[in-house]
């Protein structure tokens, strides 16, 4: 069953009457930062921002969650650094409806 098959078997859809919905799905993208407790863990895992003064002292975690428009149902939310090697800024978030298996 394709992704978009499952969405409209969701408990939520068939209370709504969207069960058999077709066409795309569309989605509003909510994204924040977070600026987190000092510690050398987080520090690690969430690098803090840098400029041109030098670095922040707070680790800074980004989070994106992704909301189907016409149900406002949101789909599991993603996170991870804000800053440094790993960043996720620009690959976090994928509409689950462009995805096929």
């Amino acid at each position: 069953m394709q992704t978009s098959e499952r969405r409209n078997h969701h408990p939520l859809r068939r209370i709504l009457g969207l069960e058999q919905r077709s066409g795309p799905f569309v989605y509003l993208l909510d994204g924040s930062s977070l600026k987190l407790e000092h510690s050398r863990e987080l520090v690690r895992s969430y690098p803090p921002a840098q400029n041109q003064h030098g670095v922040s002292h707070w680790p800074v975690l980004k989070i994106v969650v992704l909301h189907e428009v016409e149900t406002a149902l949101a789909e599991e939310p993603q996170w991870g650094p804000m800053y440094g090697s790993q960043a996720v800024s620009g690959r976090i978030a994928r509409p689950p409806s462009c995805i096929t298996s």
